[in-house]
């Protein structure tokens, strides 16, 4: 394929995949947080959520035996009504499951019984920190929001097969 300025080549045969192993929804653009940085733009304004039916039609897609993995993700992930519903009915299939949050609202009142929910059906915890210094991490999602009490609160994120940098 030969690229020349200016001009976007075109593929000569389509990409096709060979299997699908992970299925990532992203739940809806509703976060606890409106840092700067992210990517969808979301936010305490943002209202918009997956549907029931459609959240219903993830679980019967994820059934499939071919696909070893659920990646949820939104904004904030948990914010959504039926989260834990969607946790609860595919943690039986014993495949894994990942929830990516930024991890502040686990510290919320409300939001708290979250870890356990998430050790409970073996959840691996993928938490957003946007920066290695916490300080500026600090300053990009607003003051008072640390993620320290996370990690003092059990020693570990999660107990069992889940936890602290496993994704």
């Amino acid at each position: 394929m030969v690229w020349r300025k200016g001009r976007v080549p075109r593929l000569i045969s389509r990409v096709r995949a060979e299997a699908v192993d992970v299925l990532q929804v992203n739940v809806g653009y509703r976060c606890n947080l409106e840092c700067r940085h992210c990517h969808v733009n979301a936010g305490p304004q943002r209202r918009e959520a997956m549907p029931a039916e459609v959240m219903e039609q993830c679980v019967k897609v994820f059934s499939a035996p071919s696909i070893d993995t659920l990646d949820i993700t939104g904004g904030s992930p948990e914010l959504h009504p039926r989260l834990r519903w969607l946790l609860d009915r595919c943690a039986p299939l014993g495949r894994r499951l990942v929830v990516r949050t930024n991890g502040v609202i686990l510290l919320e009142k409300g939001y708290e019984t979250f870890i356990d929910l998430y050790a409970r059906n073996h959840v691996a915890v993928v938490l957003s920190l946007p920066h290695m210094e916490p300080g500026v991490t600090e300053r990009q999602r607003g003051h008072g929001r640390p993620l320290l009490p996370l990690y003092r609160r059990r020693g570990k994120f999660l107990p069992g097969r889940s936890g602290v940098g496993q994704a």
